[in-house]
């Protein structure tokens, strides 16, 4: 196994934080720095793992992830609220059309 810089376990704990499978971070790895890791090498760093990682890549963890979940509240299509209303509307408008005869059936 390849040894991996800070920059490089950072980026993983980051991808790992916003959701990313291991598969995908190792992918990210393997695009990004150009080295290849497993998908275990990857999940070392989730501190979900049964060897959680140093204490230094859980906090970033947890500092990325409560990020993420901030600027998710952010994004419109991210709330249910905002999408049951997008569909409502697209609905409204098939119906509409299709009445007219403007959409085939």
């Amino acid at each position: 196994m390849p040894t991996l810089t800070d920059e490089m376990k950072t980026f993983i704990v980051k991808g790992l934080a916003c959701f990313d499978t291991p598969s995908e971070v190792a992918d990210a790895v393997s695009a990004a720095f150009g080295v290849q890791v497993t998908r275990q090498h990857v999940h070392q760093y989730d501190p979900s793992c049964a060897q959680p990682p140093a204490e230094r890549w859980r906090a970033l963890h947890a500092a990325t992830r409560k990020a993420f979940l901030a600027d998710r509240a952010e994004i419109g299509i991210a709330q249910r609220n905002f999408r049951l209303r997008m569909l409502d509307k697209m609905a409204h408008y098939a119906l509409q059309h299709q009445l007219r005869g403007e959409v085939a059936a």
